[in-house]
C-alpha cells in the first residue's frame, strides 16, 4: 500500500512538470492502474479516487497537448498546405506513439475543455460525499447540469441587433451577462477565429483585479480556430510567462503616454502593457511592429478602470480574418467588440456585470447617452 501511494505521489509531481503526451499518457496510466487495484482489492474510496483524481488530471492535461496537435492541422476551412498535413501527421504519430485510440482522444479533449475550476470543485464535492466515485463521466454530467443552470441573458438595450449567426447557444453580434467560466463550456471547439481579450492583471489596480487566471488560456485556445491575444500588466511579466501553459508564442508591448502608478518596483513605475499572443497568422490586418505606441482615450462617461482605446484595439482584431468572429470573454466597456464591429467583423462578448452590458450595448448601437445616465440606470 505505501509503495504504491509513494508511486502516485510520485505521479502527480510529474503530472505538474510533464510536457509532452507519451510523459502524460504514462501517468495516467499509472493512476488508472492504481485506481483498478484500490478497488479490486478494496483498500477504501479514498485511496481509489485519489488515484482516480490523478488519472482525470492526467487525462485533461493530455487533452490540452492533443488539443494543441489538432490546431496544428489547420482547423476546416484551412487548405491542405504543407505545413497542415505536417500537422495531420504529428497528431496521428502522436496517438500512434501512446497506442491511444482516436474516440480516447476525442474524450480527452472534451475533458480538456471543462475549466479547471470546475474539475476541482467537482472532486472536492465527490470527496466530501464519502461514498461516490471520481470519474471521467460524472465530471461531465455535472458540467451539463451546470450549464442546465446557467441561463445566459443577451441583454439589448439600444444595442446593434444580433446577425443571425449561432455560436453555441449564443447569438452573434451580441453582448452575454455572465461569467465567461461558466460561458465558455458552451462554446464548441474552434467556433471563434480570434479571442482579444484584457483579464485581470494581478496587480490591485481594482477590486476585481486580485487574481491572473492563467488556466483560462486553454479555454481559449480550445474555443479559438485563431488567434488569442491576452493583455498583462508589466509588473507580473516574467511571473505570467511563466505560469501560462502553453507558454505565449509572440509578446507585443503597448506603450501608451501614461504611468500605471498603481504598479512599480524598486521605485521605478511601469510605462508598458505586455500583449501575450498564441497563434498570430503570417497574413493579417493587425500591427505591423511589435511595440504599440497607440495613446489613450483619456476619461469615458461610462467610467471602467482599464478601458483600452478602440484604435489599440482595431489592430489588435485585425488578427481575425476580414469576415471573422472575435470574442472578448472580458468585455469591459466594449471597445474590443466596437473595434470589431467597426472593421466590419464580428463579434461576442461576455461580461459579468450588468451596468458594463449596458454600456456595451449603447456604444454598438451608437447611442451615447448623458454622462453616467447608463451606469446609474443599470446600478
Amino acid at each position: 500500500m505505501s509503495a504504491t501511494l509513494a508511486k502516485l505521489e510520485r505521479a502527480r509531481t510529474d503530472l505538474a512538470e510533464a510536457r509532452t503526451l507519451p510523459e502524460v499518457k504514462q501517468i495516467h496510466d499509472i493512476a488508472e492502474g492504481a485506481r483498478t487495484y484500490a478497488k479490486a482489492a478494496k483498500l477504501g474510496r479514498e485511496s481509489q479516487n485519489y488515484a482516480a483524481e490523478i488519472a482525470l488530471l492526467a487525462s485533461r492535461k493530455a487533452g490540452e497537448l492533443l488539443k494543441q496537435l489538432q490546431k496544428s492541422k489547420g482547423g476546416e476551412h484551412t487548405h491542405r498546405t504543407a505545413a497542415s498535413v505536417a500537422g495531420v501527421s504529428e497528431y496521428r504519430k502522436a496517438l500512434k506513439d501512446t497506442d491511444t485510440p482516436e474516440r480516447t482522444a476525442q474524450h480527452w479533449q472534451k475533458l480538456s475543455g471543462v475549466p479547471e475550476a470546475d474539475v476541482q470543485k467537482y472532486v472536492a464535492t465527490v470527496r466530501k460525499k464519502h461514498s461516490g466515485e471520481i470519474t471521467a463521466a460524472g465530471l461531465m454530467r455535472e458540467v451539463k447540469k451546470n450549464a442546465r443552470r446557467t441561463r445566459p441573458t443577451t441583454i439589448v438595450v439600444g444595442s446593434a441587433k444580433p446577425c443571425g449567426r449561432k455560436l453555441g447557444s449564443f447569438d452573434c453580434c451580441s453582448v452575454v451577462q455572465g461569467d465567461c467560466r461558466e460561458l465558455l463550456p458552451q462554446l464548441p471547439t474552434g467556433t471563434i477565429e480570434a479571442i482579444v481579450c484584457d483579464p485581470p492583471y494581478g496587480v490591485d489596480a481594482a477590486a476585481w483585479d486580485g487574481r491572473v487566471p492563467y488556466e483560462m488560456v486553454s479555454d481559449f485556445l480550445r474555443v479559438a480556430s485563431g488567434t488569442v491575444v491576452w493583455f498583462g500588466g508589466g509588473k507580473n511579466m516574467n511571473a505570467d510567462i511563466r505560469a501560462f501553459n502553453p507558454v505565449p508564442e509572440r509578446t507585443l508591448i503597448w506603450y501608451p503616454p501614461f504611468i500605471q502608478r498603481s504598479a512599480s518596483s524598486n521605485r521605478i513605475f511601469y510605462k508598458f502593457h505586455p500583449i501575450y499572443c498564441w497563434r498570430l497568422p503570417n497574413q493579417h490586418d493587425g500591427p505591423g511592429r511589435d511595440v504599440l505606441d497607440t495613446k489613450t482615450e483619456g476619461a469615458h462617461w461610462w467610467n471602467h478602470h482599464c478601458s483600452k482605446p478602440v484604435a489599440l484595439m482595431r489592430l489588435l482584431v485585425g488578427f481575425a480574418p476580414a469576415d471573422g468572429i472575435v470574442l472578448d470573454p472580458f468585455a469591459g466597456s466594449g471597445s474590443t467588440l466596437v473595434a470589431a464591429q467597426s472593421t466590419g467583423r464580428h463579434f461576442l462578448g461576455f461580461e459579468k456585470d450588468a451596468k458594463y452590458v449596458e454600456v456595451c450595448n449603447a456604444r454598438l448601437s451608437g447611442v451615447i447617452p448623458r454622462d453616467g445616465e447608463a451606469v446609474e440606470k443599470a446600478a
